[in-house]
């Protein structure tokens, strides 16, 4: 009975160390998030918008080693290149839900050969922050169709290679405004 005993209690305490390495391997997962692009949105979806604004909402991981100095979105898809009001950009802590202060930014520039919008930041954006990016285009593309954006992001200023964190998708549809017209003058 003593064997059996001290066999049991030697598996108790096997299972319990177990238990523990996991759950702290749990904890540890849970604390070291990657960076991601949390959403992609606009205020308005109709082609040929005069006031929309598109926002990108990201998430600097806690497992990225330094804080996040520039972030480049860059319009892969879409038939028309969507142009913006640099100047009129902004970036604030949090999301449209629960916005925050904004990030004072050091520069924005738009590149419409390239088709990227570039944002440097006055002061780093250190891990763990969320923060979204505001943009005022011109005005929504003539033609209806998916619009997508490729975001990185950068740690230093010179740095050559970002992090891709994906595509941000804005779809824009053709509102039928002459359609409804028609229908107004009959």
């Amino acid at each position: 009975m003593g064997r059996r005993t001290r066999l049991i209690g030697l598996g108790m305490i096997a299972l319990t160390a177990t238990w523990l390495m996991c759950s702290q391997l749990v904890l540890l997962a849970q604390a070291t998030k990657p960076s991601r692009l949390i959403n992609a949105w606009t205020s308005q979806s109709s082609i040929r918008a005069w006031s929309a604004t598109y926002y990108f909402t990201i998430e600097v991981g806690t497992n990225t080693r330094n804080p996040v100095t520039k972030v480049v979105l860059n319009q892969y898809d879409g038939l028309d290149t969507i142009k913006f009001y640099v100047q009129q950009s902004e970036v604030f802590a949090g999301d449209r839900s629960n916005p925050g202060a904004r990030l004072p930014l050091q520069s924005v520039v738009a590149d419409p050969q390239t088709r990227t919008v570039t944002i440097q930041f006055e002061q780093p954006v250190p891990p763990g922050q969320r923060f979204t990016i505001a943009l005022n285009p011109t005005e929504n593309p003539d033609t209806a169709g998916i619009y997508q954006f490729g975001i990185t992001i950068f740690s230093q200023p010179e740095q050559q290679r970002g992090l891709f964190l994906g595509f941000g998708r804005l779809h824009f549809y053709d509102g039928g405004g002459s359609d409804l017209l028609l229908r107004w003058r009959r």
